[in-house]
């Protein structure tokens, strides 16, 4: 009995069959994957918004972005982790964001508002009404706090977000970055639209919600860092 054998054609047919259904199957595979890492994300967010609360509740309903430091300053993340309302660092960064360093860094983490930063004054100014004046510093020091019980709507405040380095900055450069803000775009990084181009972002009532392009365009940011680090246009 003579054995079938496959002829040289008849094989590239089949590996090209092979590859093409590959290629169909492997965005869905990477689409469902984004969304389980999306889904561990909001959990850690849900998190770092309990560890937030706490800190608030011993410290006269205030929410700390910076602390002083000898010789610098302490990020928000590293505030909750050294006052032990926080006791797993992995919950700081977001599964589909980068990390440069295996250790913790409290300044590659997932970003938090920052009311007063550089060339976005105004946006907080314009906000002031509806928003209330909760943001304040203390005089002589680096310490930036949040008086929540000010906040007149902290349901449309934002929190925490995804957020990403520009590719060509040296230190933030395609890992998160702790602070974002609208409209600070000279700044070395920013909110980022990492799962399936949309981006996990908590508030300050403690809900957590995915936002895309035209829910960030809503809220008053007009640029966002994408997968290639670069600063775009939403």
């Amino acid at each position: 009995m003579k054995r079938a054998e496959f002829t040289l054609i008849e094989l590239l047919v089949v590996i090209a069959i092979i590859a093409i259904l590959a290629s169909m199957l492997l965005p869905a595979l990477n689409q469902a994957r984004e969304k389980a890492r999306s889904a561990s994300c909001v959990a850690r967010l849900n998190q770092v918004y309990k560890s937030s609360l706490f800190y608030a509740d011993d410290n006269r309903q205030t929410v700390a972005f910076r602390a002083p430091a000898t010789g610098g300053e302490t990020p928000w993340s590293s505030v909750l982790i050294e006052g032990g309302y926080a006791t797993k660092s992995v919950i700081f960064n977001c599964p589909s964001v980068p990390r440069k360093t295996a250790g913790f860094n409290g300044f590659t983490t997932y970003g938090l508002y920052r009311y007063n930063a550089p060339d976005t004054a105004t946006f907080y100014d314009k906000k002031k009404e509806t928003w209330g004046d909760f943001g304040f510093g203390v005089t002589g020091t680096n310490y930036i706090l949040y008086a929540v019980p000010r906040m007149k709507r902290p349901s449309e405040v934002f929190m925490h977000a995804d957020t990403m380095g520009i590719f060509t900055d040296p230190t933030y450069g395609g890992t998160a970055i702790s602070q974002y803000a609208p409209e600070w775009n000279t700044a070395p990084g920013n909110i980022a639209p990492v799962h399936n181009g949309r981006l996990n972002m908590s508030f300050f009532d403690g809900h957590v919600a995915s936002q895309g392009r035209s829910e960030l365009k809503e809220m008053g940011f007009s640029k966002a860092i994408f997968h290639n680090g670069i600063l775009q246009n939403l």
